[in-house]
């Protein structure tokens, strides 16, 4: 089963936050990931007897008024280690692209990940994604720490 949340339970949340750290991802905060801030739309996807296996987000976090009014960040893709090989974390991607875009109007999209994570470069490329060499993303972590894998 799966499904799209721009709410998400307290259960939900927890959920997606403990795969998302199970995974190496940095996890949304509860207020972010409720839409509280910024709109967000998480997706999910359970296996038959209920276990969440896969999710990604989107979030509109740039301001209108900035050079990256109408574009949205598609990130925090994550899918248990249990499950990979399996195309999931493509299939979350694609839907919470396509019931974002529904959502929320955007033209533009921008994912992040390290570029020796192979897997996760795939799985953005499937969505479409490529890099551009116009963009760079800078991130502060405290050293030894990393954002994302």
């Amino acid at each position: 089963r799966m499904a799209c949340f721009d709410r998400p339970t307290d259960k939900i949340l927890e959920d997606v936050q403990t795969l998302n750290a199970e995974t190496g991802v940095a996890p949304y905060p509860g207020y972010y990931a409720r839409s509280d801030i910024i709109p967000t739309l998480t997706a999910c996807l359970w296996t038959t007897d209920a276990a969440l296996v896969a999710t990604s987000s989107v979030n509109a976090r740039y301001h209108q008024a900035s050079r990256f009014a109408g574009y949205v960040f598609k990130g925090s893709t994550s899918v248990k280690a249990t499950q990979r090989g399996m195309s999931l974390g493509k299939l979350v991607n694609a839907q919470v692209l396509l019931e974002s875009q529904n959502a929320m109007g955007w033209a533009h999209a921008i994912s992040q990940v390290q570029p020796d994570n192979i897997a996760s470069v795939k799985t953005i490329s499937a969505a479409g994604f490529t890099r551009n060499p116009q963009l760079v993303t800078l991130g502060i972590v405290a050293k030894g720490s990393v954002f994302t894998r």
